[in-house]
């Protein structure tokens, strides 16, 4: 018997952490998630095919799960051990974004999972910047 929490698993309650301790500090952000889950719940009432559509594609599940967060990182050893941490969690790096064109010293990237089963458990992801510090 194993005593290792699912990867999908891990993810979800970090994520749910994530979302309370964000709530605690920004009170407002409790009521976004309670007006986002009424209007989820109003359109599917009203919308039996949307409801359906979404029950079809296995995503109703997850309708009403956090999706998103984010962190700056401020040197590259930070990210090389992050990018291990999120590992655990079943996230792997998606996508590039080098913001320098647009005059901020930062990459990106964001970490989340990459398997359709696994997203649909928890579909939360966490754009990750990293500080590209300028020198003179």
């Amino acid at each position: 018997m194993s005593h290792f929490l699912n990867p999908d698993e891990i993810r979800s309650r970090f994520s749910a952490l994530m979302s309370d301790m964000y709530q605690k500090e920004v009170p407002l952000y409790g009521d976004l998630i309670s007006l986002v889950s009424d209007v989820n719940k109003s359109v599917l009432e009203k919308s039996p095919e949307i409801k359906n559509q979404l029950t079809q594609t296995g995503e109703l599940p997850r309708l009403d799960l956090e999706r998103h967060g984010a962190i700056r990182l401020g040197k590259a050893e930070e990210l090389f051990t992050i990018r291990r941490v999120f590992a655990v969690m079943g996230m792997f790096p998606v996508g590039y974004y080098d913001l320098a064109p647009a005059g901020v010293p930062v990459h990106s990237t964001a970490f989340r999972a990459i398997e359709a089963e696994s997203l649909n458990k928890s579909p939360f992801r966490i754009f990750t910047s990293l500080l590209r510090l300028v020198t003179y």
